[in-house]
């Protein structure tokens, strides 16, 4: 059955008091990493305020962090947040996502796109549909131009929860189940869609260019479009984008030291940035000017996931065997399930030319 929303009495002035601690409450947990707790806190929280939507929406959100996707769903769907807050619409859609229910991801994606949610007469003046509809509309998928009428979404809904600032998101998570359906063209139309209406959203420039699916001419091409100058409010923000994009793209062109406006100097010792230079090194068969920018990165992130596969393959081209052994047993010893710490031991068994073992 669905509830439908509708006036329900305020808490007493007591109740209220409890009402305001145990918010705090579950916020405090979640900061905490405590999810369990904060779930059983929301849970009680939701009956003391009476069903309020955004105590609703928070507890939903403790039970996807604890993996209960489909108490999530009944949830936001029994109480018709789905198609009422841009903030249900997603969350319920990410909850069928990371069940592996892509169609009924998209299902609840299209339902919003299609404004099929409340309107202004039942929601007290907010048009639902009309703010869903904006948030989720994708890209034309002729000619790469996308609907501006996101922007005119209000920062709040009427309950209280994030309107602009997840469509960016809805476009993602869009793009995310064309992916996992094998609908490619479609998936990279979202990603592009996503980073237009938030430009900071690295997962989609990652789902981008991460790929190495484009060639260098594609990649600038694309990178040049997506417009940062015109999606940030200073011009220190968009040399911020273009740098930190700029930098992980083309990286089979020449190798040069990178160029940091004065303003954002201290970015030149960032870890990916340092990275990202290594990486033109190591493909410009520079392999000892390589290690030595990966080994600066991993002596103050041993660990760091993008610089580990590079400073593997440099070590390997070097032929330093020793550094590859203590590597790879270290990496084994702590991560014994994870691909980077058997390709550490591969590379090693390469490097001493016992290719069986390597395989």
């Amino acid at each position: 059955t669905t509830t439908v929303m509708s006036a329900t009495p305020a808490p007493s002035g007591i109740e209220q008091q409890l009402v305001d601690r145990l918010r705090a409450t579950v916020q405090s947990y979640l900061s905490r990493m405590q999810y369990k707790s904060a779930a059983f806190w929301a849970d009680k929280l939701v009956s003391l305020s009476r069903g309020q939507p955004k105590d609703v929406y928070n507890y939903c959100q403790c039970l996807y962090l604890t993996k209960q996707y489909h108490r999530a769903i009944h949830h936001l769907k029994q109480r018709q947040l789905h198609v009422r807050t841009v903030a249900g619409c997603h969350l319920t859609a990410l909850c069928h996502y990371d069940s592996g229910e892509f169609n009924d991801a998209l299902a609840v994606l299209d339902s919003a796109a299609a404004g099929n949610g409340g309107t202004a007469a039942d929601t007290g003046g907010f048009n639902a549909s009309q703010w869903l509809a904006s948030a989720s509309r994708v890209l034309d998928d002729d000619n790469l131009t996308a609907s501006t009428e996101w922007q005119q979404l209000p920062q709040l809904d009427e309950f209280g929860l994030p309107c602009r600032p997840l469509a960016g998101s809805l476009a993602l998570l869009r793009g995310r189940v064309f992916e996992s359906l094998g609908v490619r063209p479609r998936a990279v139309h979202c990603f592009v869609d996503a980073l237009r209406k938030d430009a900071y959203c690295y997962e989609a420039f990652e789902a981008l260019f991460g790929s190495q699916n484009l060639r260098a001419s594609e990649e600038a091409e694309l990178l040049a479009n997506l417009h940062f100058d015109e999606a940030c409010q200073t011009p220190e923000e968009a040399k911020l984008l273009q740098l930190v994009y700029g930098n992980r793209v083309n990286k089979y062109g020449p190798p040069k030291e990178l160029e940091v406006p004065d303003s954002i100097v201290a970015l030149k010792d960032n870890g990916d940035l340092v990275t990202s230079l290594a990486e033109r090194y190591f493909y410009a068969c520079h392999f000892h000017e390589c290690q030595q920018l990966t080994s600066s990165v991993l002596a103050n992130d041993p660990f760091n996931d993008l610089c580990l596969p590079l400073h593997i393959a440099a070590l390997k081209e070097l032929g330093k065997d020793n550094q590859l052994f203590l590597l790879g047993h270290q990496l084994v010893e702590l991560y014994p399930s994870r691909p980077i710490s058997w390709y550490a031991v591969g590379c090693y068994y390469l490097c001493i030319h016992d290719k069986e073992m390597a395989r």
